[in-house]
């Protein structure tokens, strides 16, 4: 069994016990993840609306979609909202949320700044959530997927760059695979 923790909540909390004193940190953590989860509910209906156009009673319907990873523990009998636990689950959820605002908003785009702009935010956001929950790291597989096909729609021309490009990908993509392979099976301890 390897023990292996994400540096960004850890990170986060600390921020909070220096701005904050000892006794009141946790409750500041908790009221910043909860109103980010307000934020990145809204821009994602928001985004969604903006993009597919829908009429206001299939809002009504898409909310309860929206908000059920943050309400989806408070009727299992634990009775917790993750927005309000330390848990890194409560910063994620919201950083995804405005992750997919981003890659729907990088699908849609339709100037070059607008498209760039977005797509190395939605770089950096994937980082940061891999920095906050390692299962986050199919965000840098889906972005690598967007660049790809962007690629492709606005060069449909330049295909040998374009087989470069993708060569390039498949190459990173199996040396991580093949180094994680190696490390792993020389740096597992028992415990």
């Amino acid at each position: 069994m390897q023990i292996i923790r994400s540096p960004l909540y850890p990170i986060f909390l600390n921020t909070f016990r220096t701005i904050l004193s000892d006794d009141t940190y946790l409750l500041g953590a908790i009221i910043c993840q909860t109103l980010l989860a307000i934020l990145s509910i809204f821009l994602l209906l928001i985004t969604i609306k903006k993009h597919f156009g829908y009429p206001k009673l299939v809002s009504v319907l898409i909310y309860p979609f929206v908000i059920s990873p943050f309400v989806i523990e408070a009727f299992s009998g634990h009775g917790v909202l993750f927005t309000n636990t330390i848990l890194t689950e409560g910063l994620a959820y919201s950083l995804f949320y405005l992750y997919m605002c981003l890659f729907m908003n990088t699908l849609y785009a339709n100037r070059n700044s607008v498209l760039l702009i977005n797509l190395i935010s939605s770089y950096i956001l994937s980082g940061v959530l891999i920095l906050l929950r390692g299962q986050m790291q199919i965000t840098l597989i889906i972005n690598i997927l967007l660049t790809c096909f962007l690629l492709i729609r606005r060069s449909q021309r330049n295909i040998k760059k374009l087989l470069v490009f993708f060569s390039l990908i498949l190459g990173v993509l199996i040396t991580t695979s093949i180094t994680r392979f190696v490390t792993s099976a020389y740096t597992t301890s028992q415990f």
